[in-house]
Order: C-alpha cells, then sequence, then structure tokens
C-alpha cells in the first residue's frame, strides 16, 4: 500500500501487512461502537445545542463524541496529530 504523508508530498513505499490492516480496522470499528453507544445515550437522554461563530450548530453529542473518540486516538497513537471539528487540533 502506497501512502501518502500529504497532498503537496510525493508517494512513499510504506508496506502495510494484513495483520496491520486489521488491527486498523478492529480500531476503526471499536471507534464507531463508542460513538453510537454514546449518540444512543444522548439521544434518548436529550442533549443543547448552540451556535457557533460560523452560524452552525454543534450539539453536546458532537463534542462527546470527538472527546471519547481523540481520548481513544491519543491512547492508541500517542505521537499521532488529531485535527476535529469541535476542539482545537492536537499536532
Amino acid at each position: 500500500m502506497t501512502l501518502l504523508p500529504d497532498e503537496q508530498s510525493s508517494p512513499i513505499d510504506a508496506t502495510v501487512s494484513e495483520q496491520e490492516l486489521r488491527s486498523y480496522l478492529r480500531f476503526a470499528q471499536n471507534l464507531t461502537a463508542i460513538s453510537r453507544r454514546i449518540i444512543s445515550e444522548k439521544l434518548a437522554q436529550g442533549f443543547s445545542s448552540e451556535l457557533k461563530p460560523d452560524n452552525s450548530f454543534v450539539t453536546e453529542v458532537d463534542t462527546a463524541v470527538e472527546l471519547a473518540l481523540r481520548t481513544e486516538i491519543q491512547h492508541a497513537f500517542e505521537h499521532h496529530g488529531i485535527f476535529g471539528e469541535e476542539l482545537q487540533s492536537i499536532n
């Protein structure tokens, strides 16, 4: 598999084993399960929303999901940066 470090760079050769790919898939499936649980709980309880400076809405569900996913990602990939929609980027 060829990975691009960013859109401005040229491709690098990075071989990813099937075992690694399966590991990433399990991790992504776990993130999906975490998101589903939080969303289901918040929908059942009710939630609030706010208007952001760009006039779009953000709900406490959005923020709770992003925070939980960031925590999981930081734990699994502690040297990676994270870009999200609701919280500050981590580089």
